[in-house]
């Protein structure tokens, strides 16, 4: 006999277990009184030993689970008579002894036991696996099961109360239940208490699907309790264990529910360069550039990143110097006034110093010993802004004091230290200041200044300082101080010997005293972004918007130029040795010039996307290559310009592939009107690649000035006819091995009826080769490429490759979804994920007409045929919105997730509840739908795009229900991570070779968020880089070579596809396998050339080959 049923007869027969002393003394109790009875009592006969059964369940109307339930158990008892065979010792009726006896009731009571656990056990595990994946129907309410457990509770106590006294008064045997009575009610209480416990609950709480024999239906919360006391104690614990773990599908996932789901992100990476000159290393090796989360090192010999240094910071970082004492020691400041002491060498962080104030510069002046003084350029508060001067003990990692030296409103964070920290340099609107202390006895600068203003004739943008050592007397203690000012008007002045002319400027009693006046340069046209001194003190070097690079020579008045840059230039920093400059660039790029030829060593180019706009996002997976992100980018980044360039990121190796334009441009033409005004250039709207990624195509837009266009029309014409100036143009573009680059193969003027905004989205077919596009006009065009011909011949490029042009094939009219035929505001348009279906939708301008406030429709179209198949209402709110395929479910985004099954037209509930902040009209950031079809996952990503600004992301599951009733309960859709981001994303993208998807933020920043376990996330940043490692690692990546030690393993070799070079992998492992030394010579650019070694052993091992 098993423990559990030990116990079970234990409880039933109001004792102990059956090898207890309790029970042996009761049996030989019984013995001695049935067979010595005392005087005037009558025997208690023994019962036969043939017992029959009798089960009379009774069965509450309404519980029809438990009737079948109660009736599957008597299929497992035994309902006919049952006869205990008899033993050898004696074949007599009446005969039996009182352990044969008690030995027959208790297996007969466990096989009952055994049999009701059976059903039981079945039952409960049909409940929870229909519990743990769908919850449609109502729970019952937590004030009612707290009733239930209350009462279950108490009854447990009135049964242990009872059991008390039954042990302590021992009832006599001639007055107790004969033995088979007590079976049988023992039997009929086992059967008969799920069902008591659940006529207990009120008829409003109960869940009851009334199933035929066999199948499944539906649990209610209760149905685990019973009436014997250790069955009672396992309910209450039970009921409390599903308050606990019981979810509603509108409860927010917290983080400890993101933890078990198993989704993580990785570490930042990438990012926009800070506004600060680039850091040089003094042997001009290498390259220090900090982005708003990071400091990254890059080799001036390879152009790769050795390291990045993650310096814990939770806030942007704002500037970063190398110590004067060590060079190996680099500061870095926070918004949030925190410094923190690294070794850019090893990539360690020594100690971290909290200033207390936003940090906007920091300046080393001069050291001492272990104790290093630096000048912080600090935010007071309403624009206000103070120099101080801490005295850093870096070996204690603290501040051991600091010294205010200048606090004024607007003060630019540029400030210059000359001559040992004597000399200080700073601007704040059109004032040049100047500061001067004494130098005490030991060569180091007293802090106590003395400041002198000089106001110029506009705001200054730019300026630096020299001390010119030749023109110095000896006999004076003023150094000869000589600044270069640049404006934002394009004048740049030089100010001659400026600290020694304000100081005799003072002295009243002077006479004769010369006038402060500067040498005037004029060529820049706008704002002089950057000035510089050469090493020799002989040139000037300037930058600004023109992308040109000008050196002036002082001594003869000649200039020198660098044109078509093809960006605007930022900053500028002139080596230690002054044979190189290196430029920041607006397009999210670090350039090192040669002084000698002025031509590129180093190029170190970020991703450049511009600022996010609520329409179709402009950046996209290429669908073949792991990694390869393609993205219209404007040529300046900082600022609101339109995206006219294609750029292809590696965002692995953070490395540029290639960069071409996609739209007419000004950078290497004139750009300003004779009027004076800056000529507008064309705007990328909507961007997308084929399934194959051969194809790309695009729309853009271009509006001339209004000033341009106000003479072609008249007073009477219509002001909204001016819109119709605008041009707009749908192209198409093939991928050209040879020359690793898109070509434009055909260009459509006015695919959809002319207007601002004419094409509002666009989809390629993931089966065929056809696009489709959606317009304002409330049509949809689907456009075919056809093989060109010229007198009947086939055309071919130089590679032998046909050659097509691309024609409209079908136009389908929705125009009856406007109201009085005006123009749609927005649309989106989808392809189902085999080609099938086309999914669109319009939303037009309220108005109050009656036919305005139509509820919106999404249309179901065959693509073949361009017959409307179906028109679903409300799937979408009025406004920007997201249709997209995810197998047989429609996925409709706007205000609100609305998900349609295709087949059935059943919409399944969904869990997102959006912010009122995040959504259309509150907010104009951009809507992002995205899907894997690796993991079988799609998220969602909102915006907030008034301050302070946030990005939120929700990862969805869909997990299918069992069958129940014989039929298929549809899906269930869950939220399996979500994270709120303390700015605005610009592109949630799905992974087109793996699971997983990249975020990327309104400062380019990206992150890989991926479920723990799938792969190593390949976007990773610290200290731990080694650089040989990440050398091989990112010049597999620039030549397309597959990397040997590959921790993906997911990207595969893609020897069919139609396409090689950049954004392929190649078929052979080599740089020569097939093209010898054209193989190995052919570079991307020069910022991708090898190092003259490696390039060397490329050589000579094509040569050992022959």
């Amino acid at each position: 006999m098993s423990l559990s049923g030990k116990r079970d007869a234990a409880v039933a027969f109001d004792g102990s277990a059956e090898q207890s002393p309790h029970a042996l003394k009761r049996q030989r109790h019984r013995k001695r009184t049935s067979l010595n009875p005392k005087d005037g009592d009558t025997p208690v006969p023994l019962p036969e030993r043939t017992t029959q059964y009798h089960k009379t369940s009774q069965i509450s109307q309404g519980s029809n689970s438990m009737q079948k339930d109660a009736g599957k158990a008597k299929s497992i008892l035994p309902s006919s008579p049952t006869s205990i065979e008899p033993t050898p010792a004696s074949n007599k009726p009446g005969k039996l002894t009182a352990d044969q006896r008690e030995k027959a009731l208790s297996e007969k009571l466990e096989k009952q036991r055994a049999a009701l656990q059976v059903v039981k056990q079945e039952r409960q595990e049909k409940n929870k696996a229909y519990r743990a994946k769908k919850n449609k129907q109502s729970t019952p309410s937590k004030a009612h099961d707290k009733q239930v457990d209350e009462h279950v509770e108490a009854k447990s106590a009135d049964n242990a109360t009872s059991k008390r006294v039954r042990k302590t008064s021992k009832p006599a045997i001639t007055n107790s239940i004969p033995s088979e009575q007590r079976v049988d009610g023992t039997s009929q209480k086992l059967q008969e208490l799920p069902l008591q416990t659940k006529e207990d609950r009120s008829e409003d709480a109960m869940q009851i699907v009334h199933t035929r024999p066999g199948e499944k239906k539906k649990k209610s919360r209760a149905t685990e309790v019973s009436a014997t006391k250790p069955e009672e104690q396992l309910v209450v614990k039970r009921s409390r264990d599903k308050k606990k773990t019981s979810k509603t599908t509108n409860k927010p996932i917290t983080k400890k529910d993101t933890a078990e789901s198993g989704w993580k992100t990785s570490p930042i990476g990438g990012g926009m360069f800070i506004d600060q000159d680039p850091l040089l290393t003094d042997d001009g090796q290498h390259l220090i550039l900090p982005t708003h989360s990071e400091v990254q090192i890059y080799s001036t010999k390879t152009s790769l990143l050795v390291r990045s240094l993650n310096v814990g910071s939770k806030s942007d970082l704002t500037s970063c110097a190398l110590s004067i004492s060590d060079r190996n020691r680099l500061y870095v400041a926070n918004s949030k006034g925190r410094l923190s002491i690294s070794d850019w060498v090893t990539g360690g962080t020594k100690s971290t110093i909290a200033i207390g104030k936003g940090v906007r510069q920091v300046l080393p002046l001069y050291s001492h010993g272990e104790t290093e003084t630096v000048l912080f350029l600090q935010d007071e508060g309403y624009g206000d802004r103070s120099i101080v001067a801490h005295h850093v003990n870096v070996s204690a990692g603290r501040s051991l004091n600091a010294t205010t030296l200048l606090e004024r409103p607007n003060l630019s964070p540029c400030i210059r230290s000359l001559a040992q920290g004597s000399v200080l340099v700073a601007c704040a609107n059109n004032k040049l200041i100047l500061g001067h202390s004494q130098i005490s006895s030991d060569g180091q600068s007293e802090l106590a200044y003395t400041w002198r203003e000089v106001t110029v004739p506009g705001h200054i943008t730019s300026f630096d300082a020299q001390i010119n050592s030749s023109k110095s007397k000896t006999s004076r203690q003023v150094p000869s101080l000589e600044v270069v000012v640049g404006l934002n008007d394009g004048v740049i002045l030089h100010y001659e010997d400026i600290l020694f002319k304000l100081i005799g400027k003072e002295k009243k009693n002077q006479k004769g005293s010369e006038e402060i006046t500067a040498r005037k340069l004029h060529w820049h046209r706008t704002a002089v972004n950057t000035v510089k001194w050469s090493r020799d003190r002989n040139y000037i070097i300037s930058g600004g918007n023109e992308t040109v690079l000008v050196i002036w020579q002082l001594d003869s008045n000649q200039r020198q130029y660098l044109p078509h840059l093809s960006t605007p230039i930022l900053n500028l920093t002139v080596s230690a040795a002054g044979s190189s400059y290196a430029l920041r660039l607006a397009d999210n790029s670090v350039m090192i010039l040669s002084t000698a030829d002025l031509l590129p060593s180093t190029n170190i180019t970020g991703l450049a996307l511009g600022w996010a706009q609520q329409t179709s996002p402009t950046i996209l997976f290429h669908p073949q290559t792991p990694h390869r992100l393609l993205a219209a980018i404007p040529s300046d980044a900082t600022h609101n310009k339109p995206p006219t360039f294609l750029q292809i990121y590696d965002i692995d190796s953070s490395i540029q592939l290639t960069r071409q334009a996609l739209t007419r441009n000004t950078i290497t033409a004139t750009n300003v009107a004779p009027t004076g005004q800056s000529v507008k250039e064309p705007r990328v709207t909507h961007m997308k690649i084929s399934h194959d990624g051969k194809w790309l195509a695009t729309v853009d837009e271009w509006t001339p000035n209004k000033q341009d266009i106000e003479a072609m029309y008249v007073t009477s014409d219509d002001k909204t006819l001016q819109g119709k100036a605008t041009e707009t143009s749908l192209r198409l573009w093939l991928w050209n091995d040879s020359s690793n680059s898109f070509e434009q193969v055909t260009r459509i003027d006015e695919p959809h009826r002319p207007g601002s905004n004419s094409v509002f989205d666009m989809s390629f077919s993931p089966s065929k080769l056809e696009l489709a596009t959606i317009g304002a006009d409330a049509s949809i065009r689907i456009w075919t490429p056809k093989a060109r011909h010229r007198n009947g011949v086939t055309v071919r490029n130089s590679a032998d490759e046909q050659l097509y042009t691309w024609t409209g094939s079908r136009t389908v009219d929705c125009s009856h979804d406007a109201s009085n035929n005006q123009a749609a505001s927005s649309a989106t348009i989808a392809y189902a994920e085999d080609g099938s279906v086309l999914a669109a939708s319009w939303s037009f301008p309220a108005s109050l007409e009656p036919s305005a406030l139509r509820p919106r429709f999404t249309h179901l179209i065959d693509p073949s045929t361009g017959a409307m198949v179906l028109s679903i209402p409300s799937l979408l709110t009025r406004g920007p919105a997201r249709l997209l395929f995810h197998t047989r479910y429609l996925l409709a985004l706007s205000s609100t997730l609305t998900i349609l099954d295709t087949i059935t037209l059943e919409q399944i509930p969904s869990p997102l509840k959006l912010d009122e902040n995040f959504i259309p009209p509150n907010s104009s950031a951009p809507l992002f739908l995205a899907r894997n079809k690796f993991d079988g996952t799609f998220a969602v990503g909102v915006g907030k795009s008034e301050r302070p600004r946030a990005g939120k992301v929700f990862i969805f599951s869909l997990e299918n229900n069992p069958v129940v009733d014989g039929e298929e309960s549809g899906v269930q859709v869950k939220i399996v991570y979500q994270e709120t981001f303390t700015r605005m994303l610009k592109g949630v993208l799905a992974l087109t070779t793996g699971p997983g998807y990249v975020l990327i933020d309104e400062r380019n920043q990206t992150r890989m968020l991926r479920r723990s376990g799938t792969a190593a996330l390949p976007i990773a940043n610290g200290a731990k880089r080694v650089e040989t490692e990440e050398v091989t690692r990112s010049l597999d990546s620039i030549f397309g070579r597959q990397s040997r030690g590959s921790v993906q393993g997911d990207a595969p070799a893609i020897g069919s596809a139609p396409m090689r070079g950049l954004l392929t992998a190649p078929e052979t492992d080599g740089y020569a396998a097939d093209g010898g030394l054209s193989a190995v010579l052919n570079f991307v650019n020069s910022a991708t050339a090898p190092s003259p070694t490696e390039l060397f052993q490329r050589v000579v091992g094509v040569l050992a080959r022959g």
